[in-house]
């Protein structure tokens, strides 16, 4: 019992994590946005990198998409959202109702934790 309160205790103060987290065309889950950054904020290593791909395949609720971005950085989670760059593509789904333009460009951005500041 002793020794495996040492290991745990031991694997708490060590979490490495991941380099690299990608969440493509996962953003559409409105209700699980938080659960997404939890996953993030347990996984992803101090310097790693998440990125977030998606497109607006409901161009209405465009805005509950974007909203993940904001969710990220801010408390509890404080990520820095970059945007890195937008690439057109055919309509994942062409029945779907809205502007085609919207339907069809991938957006991709970054999270990142925030630097700790050194002080001296």
């Amino acid at each position: 019992p002793e020794e495996k309160e040492e290991e745990e205790e031991e694997a708490k103060s060590h979490k490495p994590g991941f380099d690299l987290i990608i969440m493509s065309d996962l953003v559409f889950n409105h209700s699980q946005h938080k659960a997404m950054l939890d996953t993030c904020l347990k996984c992803l290593s101090e310097d790693g990198v998440g990125l977030v791909a998606f497109t607006h395949h409901r161009p209405h609720l465009q805005h509950r998409d974007v909203a993940f971005l904001s969710l990220a950085s801010e408390p509890p989670y404080c990520f820095v959202v970059e945007h890195l760059f937008d690439y057109k593509m055919k309509p994942m789904f062409a029945e779907d109702d809205g502007p085609v333009e919207v339907r069809s460009t991938v957006h991709v951005h970054s999270l990142r934790r925030k630097a700790l500041k050194v002080t001296e």
